[in-house]
């Protein structure tokens, strides 16, 4: 049996919105796939549970790797937990399994605290370092581009 390596990424992320404002933007399919890094395809498999993606990676020696992959809103607690699952076609590059939470906060009337936790496990040593590389940078992506569009929205 192939070894699993486990890579685990943690952060905290400040929004001047109300909780409400980004839950809704989070649970937006539409409004999250725009500041996706890497997404070049999505759609609904279950409304609003279940989502097929394709993502665009490239690596540091500029081969671009297609990643399709499998989204499942595991929890949905609204407005303060998000708990997911993404799976990729194991016929690409092997399995690659990430387990995420995105929790928030309200600290204000107008301000709200993420936390994330992602847990990404595969058995393939190049698409790990891969993932080492890559995730930390597309998540402040996503979180950069998110703040843009809701900053925007005021």
């Amino acid at each position: 049996m192939p070894i699993k390596i486990k890579s685990k990424f943690v952060g905290q992320v400040q929004f001047s919105q109300s909780l409400n404002t980004v839950w809704r933007f989070l649970t937006s399919p539409q409004l999250a796939s725009e500041c996706t890094p890497g997404l070049t395809e999505w759609r609904e498999i279950s409304p609003r549970s279940e989502f097929h993606l394709s993502f665009l990676w490239e690596t540091p020696a500029k081969t671009k790797l297609n990643f399709p992959t499998k989204l499942t809103w595991e929890t949905l607690s609204p407005p303060e937990k998000l708990c997911f699952s993404a799976v990729t076609d194991p016929k690409t590059f092997g399995r690659i399994h990430l387990d995420g939470e995105m929790a928030l906060i309200e600290n204000k009337e107008a301000e709200t605290t993420l936390e994330f936790t992602a847990v990404v496990q595969t058995t393939n040593p190049f698409i790990n370092q891969l993932i080492k590389n890559v995730l930390p940078r597309q998540i402040d992506q996503f979180f950069k581009c998110v703040k843009s569009k809701l900053n925007a929205q005021i």
